[in-house]
């Protein structure tokens, strides 16, 4: 395999991961939406973001992971309330 096909090779399992990981962020994000969207509770995200507060340290690694559960715990927030807003 010559120099260029292994860099190709590589790119397309970047490509492919990153692809992959778009997609699981999709389907946590509408599974949590889902889970809001039936729960009794009122704020069922915001008490996920309460117990991220208890869970995560300070660390800087998990300060990153804690921003993109973020992100996408408000993704699922944002489809909710757009959810919500269009079946009144």
């Amino acid at each position: 395999m010559s120099e260029n096909e292994s860099k190709d090779h590589i790119e397309q399992a970047v490509a492919n991961l990153q692809r992959e990981v778009m997609a699981m962020r999709q389907i946590l994000m509408l599974l949590l939406a889902q889970h809001a969207r039936h729960s009794a509770e009122a704020n069922a995200l915001g008490s996920l973001k309460d117990l991220l507060d208890e869970v995560y340290s300070s660390d800087a690694v998990e300060e990153e992971i804690r921003g993109e559960i973020d992100r996408i715990i408000e993704d699922a927030n944002t489809l909710v309330k757009t959810v919500k807003g269009g079946s009144h």
